[in-house]
């Protein structure tokens, strides 16, 4: 049975050169880093500072500023001096006489001096120059065609036909239709006459009447007997068939 006896490591031979550029390195490479990891762990301090400095140290006063301070300060600024100042000293006091002043001294009478300008030297001449010129022409022009065009067409042309229409058509033909109505009711009314008024008054007079008056005396003529007859005759005899029926039924 063999056994094997381990290695030994052997010792890695670095040069000269090797242990100068090592130490070169530490040198050179490790301060800048170390400074560079101290500058980061800074700035991470001066961050973390200023976090709670802000958070647990301005931010409270600015909020005590905001609500106990700015806040009134500014609805008082707001609500009363702004008011005050603006409306009652600006307007009041500069504003509103500084208006009146501009109106009354400057801006009226530029306005009327314009106005009476303009009135005078530019509207009342136009005006003036559009009646007479342009205007009035053209009246007299419509009046002129009017009468001496329109006037004739419509006078020869409308008029004249329309009257002479009505003269020697229209107006006879009216006469004719009138006369033939008139002519028309009236042997209409003699046809009735004749045919139906008359028969009914000789019915009336001849038949009717002497019927009617023959129905009114025999009327009359029954009147008395008859009422004689129901309280004489039928009245009693309904008594007493009432008490027959009375005595053999019982009430």
């Amino acid at each position: 049975m063999s056994t094997h006896t381990p290695e030994r490591a052997t010792p890695e031979h670095i040069s000269i050169m090797g242990w100068i550029a090592r130490g070169l390195a530490l040198v050179i490479f490790v301060p800048p880093r170390l400074a560079w990891e101290a500058l980061k762990g800074l700035a991470h301090l001066i961050a973390a500072t200023l976090r709670l400095f802000v958070e647990h140290l301005l931010e409270p006063l600015w909020i005590l500023f905001r609500d106990w301070v700015y806040r009134p300060l500014r609805n008082f600024v707001r609500n009363y001096l702004w008011h005050w100042l603006i409306q009652q000293l600006l307007f009041g006091m500069v504003l509103t006489p500084l208006g009146a002043f501009l109106l009354a001294y400057f801006l009226r009478p530029i306005q009327r001096a314009i106005e009476e300008w303009l009135w005078r030297r530019v509207l009342k001449p136009a005006f003036r120059w559009t009646v007479w010129n342009v205007v009035a022409p053209t009246l007299l022009a419509i009046v002129w065609f009017i009468e001496h065009i329109v006037n004739p067409i419509i006078t020869w042309l409308i008029i004249w036909p329309l009257v002479q229409l009505w003269r020697w058509v229209l107006r006879p033909l009216v006469h004719v239709v009138l006369v033939t109505c008139a002519f028309g009711w009236r042997m209409a009314t003699t046809v009735v006459e004749f045919t139906v008024v008359a028969p009914c008054r000789w019915l009336n007079r001849t038949v009717l009447q002497p019927l009617f008056a023959a129905i009114a005396r025999a009327r009359h003529a029954l009147a008395k007997p008859v009422r004689w007859a129901y309280r004489r005759v039928i009245m009693p005899w309904r008594a007493r068939a009432a008490e027959v029926w009375t005595l053999i039924f019982g009430g």
